[in-house]
């Protein structure tokens, strides 16, 4: 442990690095990280936008032999392993409609933040996103994301969507995330 992530980036007894800090840094220390030949296992979100995701992506094509793991944790639980295995045993293409009703969070925190957090779509509802994914068996095909118009208040766009997936096997997927 260090105020200066450098220090584990430079030390040669250091094989893994854990990123645990706000969502801002992630892509930046895990490509970091990854170019200093460090595995990694960083909290979701890998990255915010398609820029960051970039720096990760250019770091993997200089080392291709290092590991990075995104903390996306759902998938897990001993509970949705056993929906995974119900939902597959017949072989055919599911439904999967998952709604979140997350509560309101105050637009101070941090999480909404669009430059530090990314809001709570990029910073939470990707876990459920991922989960989604994980119990269709499948890479997404295809995606529609609609969402509640902002008031200017106390409702954020980020908060209240609902994503439309398709997979490559035919199963379809819903994820309904709301803060109202």
């Amino acid at each position: 442990v260090t105020t200066d992530y450098r220090q584990i980036l430079n030390d040669p007894d250091i094989d893994l690095v854990i990123i645990g800090t706000r969502h801002n840094l992630h892509a930046v220390l895990v490509a970091e990280s990854i170019q200093a030949g460090k595995n990694v296992l960083v909290e979701k979100p890998l990255a915010m936008n398609s820029t960051e995701l970039s720096l990760v992506t250019d770091a993997f094509r200089d080392h291709p032999d290092v590991i990075a793991v995104v903390g996306f944790n759902r998938r897990y639980s001993p509970l949705v392993q056993k929906a995974k295995f119900a939902i597959h045993r017949n072989g055919t293409p599911v439904v999967i409609n998952y709604r979140v009703n997350a509560g309101y969070i105050s637009s101070e925190s941090w999480v909404q933040d669009l430059e530090e957090g990314g809001g709570r779509i990029i910073g939470e509802a990707c876990h459920f996103l991922d989960l989604i994914s994980y119990l269709s068996g499948s890479n997404i095909k295809s995606f529609d994301a609609v969402h509640i118009p902002v008031n200017g208040r106390s409702i954020k766009s980020e908060d209240n969507i609902i994503v439309t997936l398709s997979f490559e096997n035919g199963s379809i997927g819903v994820l309904t995330y709301t803060s109202i």
